[in-house]
């Protein structure tokens, strides 16, 4: 069979697995190996795509620039900047010695490298470089047969036994491949069969009820005109809100709902005639809040009142019988059409103020979304690739799929959860572990940094993270693999910390790969983590069984981490009551009843409590 037929064979088989939709596990194997008859030798096109692909990242970071106006300049000095500018635009292309050295600067790790203004216009020299030096390169077509053999050897692995591991295997060759820009086809379909989401949350409507519920007792002026009477007074409204859920499949909604009734003590002028009166209103207001992936938005207000009024007295000024006898006639017969009114008048009222009490809410906490957490993780390309709200009538459903553009997502069903739980949670190690590799990868971390970063999301920084008196800030270059790794399974789970390089103040220490490993033990009621043994602190590759000794370096290094870990990383893991933040805390506490490690997943229920939260 000729290169042209066998690569025609190839892309059919590819074309009719697309037909079919998603890929079984076990196929993807047998797809790497027939990728081999795609093959594709660069050429001038595939160069000038990828530089089609790099003037778009340095136009990104143009712009990005431009928008932090003078605070960029030492970012455009330490690129030097008008140099790769000017590389870029000879004709005869630029010179591939200064892009690596520019992307040697772009992968430094320092703070800031993380941002995708950064990382794009790293991505983009590796490939265009890539491509630049693979055409005309007789040795690509045997690399990218081998990387599908270990591919394929990868995907077999993980369809048998899927792991953490051959996920990260796959995520690597994948990239190759869209790097070398071959086989796209199996690119789509390995990632298609392998994108299940990896975070689930649910939220009782018994629990948001607890945190969101008030009592109302509130006293306000009466100010009115109603067929011509001028209303004074004061009306005292006692009732309660609470929360509902309306099933909605795209958003999560939650009503909010004010029931309540209204005592007003009135006194109304009429030309010369006083009128003294009581009226009691009937009143419920509702009011849809509506969240999504990106925001929190609301509908407007209904209400429904229902007035009856009882007028106790009807007095002319002129002290004149018969114009209060008049007035009575009058007043009786406009009655039904007053109370009508009157509650017209409350429901526009309930509405306006509900209104402005959700959106007093909303306003803040969509600002904080938008600038604390959405913003700042869109800019590193950390925001979750899928993010689903939905309601049913008795939870509120949260899930998610946090995957770069090479990862790979849960690939095994989730344990359940307690059914009865108010909250709970089910998070594959495969969100922590993209999560990190995108985030930390080749990344610098400085204590300083993350006693920020926890302070912001927790409001306090945890006694363990403080900084030890006396001591050197610590920090961490991290592996560009792997950085930090979580395992789930057995019911227990492992913790590994890759790290490069290690700081005390500006003192370099050699790396470091720290790994831990809990077993949850339930007794009863109770349920805890124990350590099994001491938290491992070795270098990469380092046997603690073999011959091999410990450098000088090496040994400091490790004491000092495992002092400083050891605070962390405690013998016992003991959860104690979970009280949520700020008025949430009205909930009162939550009592862990569910820890579990199964398949790659750690799965979590809380029930409520019905003793108050500690002060």
């Amino acid at each position: 069979m000729t290169a042209l037929g066998r690569q025609t064979t190839a892309s059919l088989l590819f074309a009719l697995i697309a037909m079919a939709g998603s890929v079984a596990a076990d196929d993807l194997a047998a797809m790497a190996k027939a990728a081999k008859e795609a093959y594709h030798p660069l050429d001038q096109a595939d160069l000038t795509a990828a530089r089609a692909d790099l003037d778009e990242a340095v136009a990104d970071l143009e712009a990005r620039l431009a928008r932090a106006g003078d605070t960029a300049d030492g970012w455009r000095e330490y690129l030097d900047w008008p140099q790769v500018k000017q590389e870029l635009a000879k004709a005869e292309g630029p010179d591939l010695a200064f892009l690596e050295k520019t992307f040697g600067r772009l992968s430094t790790g320092d703070e800031g490298m993380g941002l995708t203004c950064f990382s794009g216009l790293r991505d983009s020299i590796r490939s265009y470089v890539g491509v630049a030096r693979g055409i005309g390169d007789k040795n690509l077509k045997a690399r990218y047969e081998k990387v599908l053999d270990t591919l394929a050897g990868c995907l077999d692995s993980q369809a048998k036994n899927p792991s953490g591991e051959n996920a990260a295997m796959i995520s690597a060759y994948l990239r190759w491949l869209k790097d070398a820009r071959q086989a796209p086809e199996l690119i789509e379909a390995i990632r298609g069969s392998s994108l299940g989401q990896n975070f689930h949350a649910q939220v009782s409507a018994n629990l948001l009820n607890a945190a969101m519920a008030r009592e109302v007792d509130e006293t306000d002026p009466v100010r009115d005109v109603i067929l011509g009477t001028r209303l004074y007074g004061s009306g005292r409204t006692t009732g309660s809100v609470s929360v509902e859920l309306l099933p909605s499949d795209d958003h999560a909604t939650i009503v909010t709902v004010m029931k309540g009734t209204n005592l007003s003590d009135t006194t109304g002028y009429n030309g010369p005639v006083v009128i003294r009166a009581n009226g009691t209103t009937e009143l419920t207001t509702r009011k849809q809040i509506l969240i999504d992936g990106e925001r929190l938005w609301s509908l407007p207000a209904q209400a429904d009142a229902v007035t009856h009024s009882h007028i106790r007295s009807i007095c002319a000024k002129n002290g004149m019988r018969i114009i209060e006898r008049m007035a009575w006639k009058r007043a009786g017969k406009q009655k039904c059409q007053s109370e009508a009114i009157a509650a017209q008048h409350a429901e526009c009222q309930a509405r306006a103020r509900f209104d402005d009490e959700v959106e007093e809410l909303i306003g803040p906490a969509n600002e904080k979304i938008q600038t604390k957490i959405r913003g700042p993780l869109m800019e590193r390309g950390l925001y979750p690739e899928e993010l689903q709200y939905s309601t049913g009538t008795d939870f509120l459903n949260v899930a998610m799929l946090q995957a770069g553009p090479f990862d790979l997502g849960a690939t095994t069903q989730a344990p359940e959860t307690v059914a009865d739980a108010d909250l709970r949670v089910q998070i594959h190690e495969s969100t922590i572990n993209n999560f990190t590799s995108a985030a930390l990868a080749g990344m610098i971390l400085r204590e300083g940094r993350v006693q920020e970063a926890v302070t912001n999301l927790l409001g306090k920084l945890p006694k363990e993270l403080e900084s030890e008196e006396d001591a050197l800030p610590w920090g961490i270059a991290f592996h560009s693999a792997r950085p930090i790794w979580v395992a789930f399974g057995d019911n227990q789970f492992t913790l590994s910390i890759r790290g490069r390089s290690f700081y005390e103040g500006e003192k370099r220490h050699p790396g470091m790969d720290v790994t831990v490993t809990y077993k949850i033990i339930t007794e009863g009621a109770n349920i805890k983590a124990v350590r099994q043994g001491e938290v491992q602190i070795f270098p990469p590759g380092f046997d603690p069984n073999g011959d091999e000794q410990l450098t000088a370096q090496q040994t400091a290094i490790r004491r000092i981490l495992q002092r400083r870990l050891g605070r962390l990383f405690e013998e016992e893991i003991i959860p104690k009551g979970l009280v949520l933040p700020e008025e949430w805390s009205r909930a009162g506490t939550l009592n862990l009843v569910q820890w579990e490690a199964k398949d790659g997943w750690l799965v979590f229920s809380w029930k409520r409590s019905d003793e108050p939260a500690a002060p």
